[in-house]
């Protein structure tokens, strides 16, 4: 078990009710606290503690009715090192700049918490015009964008083939279709790929 594992099983409750008790926190040095040096090491460490406890619940038509998809603790930071490890062979690094332009999907943690591992993450309004996401594109140098696919949003799609054109860095297009679309992969270019297949093609292992 990690210096970080054991920091937080053996981390008390902190209870704050005085200002006193907030000195007191206060005087703790960062070093001493035993926190994850990132987000990827803070995944990794909850799933080792908390295994197949429930880490994200989605409802995709969001109904009391419907039955939810559930990522375990150990299965989300599966997803998230798949993400990295895709993001990486992609020619992602600390330099790369990774922009999104999804909707609150789980493939969206996946590409958060997995490009903030392999690079460096740009979330992106989906109410943007084209003008503006090219515009913050241009600055960031993005070099991947996961986006949905022209089956999933069409006028959505449009933007991002006319952002493709506006972005000279950009050379991977990664797409996320919504769930029950059921013709995924007819845009696959040399430039264009489906997230979910590229991802489960690469390595689950750091």
């Amino acid at each position: 078990m990690n210096r970080n594992v054991s920091s937080l099983i053996a981390t008390p409750q902190i209870r704050i009710s005085t200002q006193q008790d907030i000195l007191e926190i206060e005087k703790t040095r960062i070093e001493d606290v035993g926190l994850a040096a990132n987000t990827y090491e803070l995944i990794k460490t909850a799933a080792i503690i908390y295994q197949d406890r429930v880490a994200l619940r989605f409802l995709p038509e969001a109904t009391l009715e419907e039955q939810s998809i559930t990522y375990t603790y150990t299965k989300l930071f599966a997803k998230v090192t798949q993400a990295a490890n895709t993001f990486h062979q992609f020619g992602i690094d600390s330099e790369q700049v990774v922009s999104m332009l999804l909707p609150n999907l789980p493939e969206s943690h996946f590409t958060i918490w997995g490009a903030e591992a392999a690079g460096i993450f740009n979330p992106l309004n989906t109410m943007l015009e084209v003008e503006h996401l090219a515009s913050i594109m241009q600055e960031a140098k993005t070099k991947v964008l996961v986006c949905l696919g022209p089956d999933s949003d069409a006028s959505m799609w449009r933007k991002v083939i006319a952002v493709k054109e506006l972005v000279p860095t950009l050379s991977t297009v990664l797409t996320v279709d919504l769930p029950g679309v059921k013709q995924r992969g007819t845009h696959i270019t040399d430039s264009v790929f489906d997230f979910i297949v590229c991802s489960a093609a690469y390595s689950i292992t750091e």
